[in-house]
């Protein structure tokens, strides 16, 4: 007989799938980062990318929460709203720092 008459390898060391999925599945590089005249994407949870409705170099955006009130900007780091005109819903800036909309502009 042989000396090796059995199957010491009969199975396949790597028969499962460990990288079945996709290692950039989720939204990481989800384009641009939000900010200035770029409509892109916020890293921080629960933000949105708004923008002035000016478009083009006028367009300001940065990642913020929607309002129609300076109540609805709960955080201290963003308390003003910035909309249209009152009543209507606009997004919570750092009123100091944020350059303004120039809604009118279109």
């Amino acid at each position: 007989g042989s000396a090796d008459s059995g199957s010491a390898d009969s199975g396949s060391a790597d028969s499962g799938s460990a990288d079945s999925g996709s290692a950039d599945s989720g939204s990481g590089d989800a384009g641009p980062a939000c900010g200035g005249s770029v409509r892109g994407s916020c890293s921080a949870s629960g933000l949105t990318c708004e923008c002035c409705a000016a478009g083009g170099p006028a367009e300001e955006c940065v990642c913020t929460t929607t309002c129609t009130s300076d109540a609805d900007c709960t955080d201290p780091s963003r308390s003003h709203c910035e909309q249209p005109s009152a009543g209507t819903e606009g997004f919570c800036t750092d009123m100091p720092t944020f350059p303004g909309c120039c809604w009118l502009c279109l």
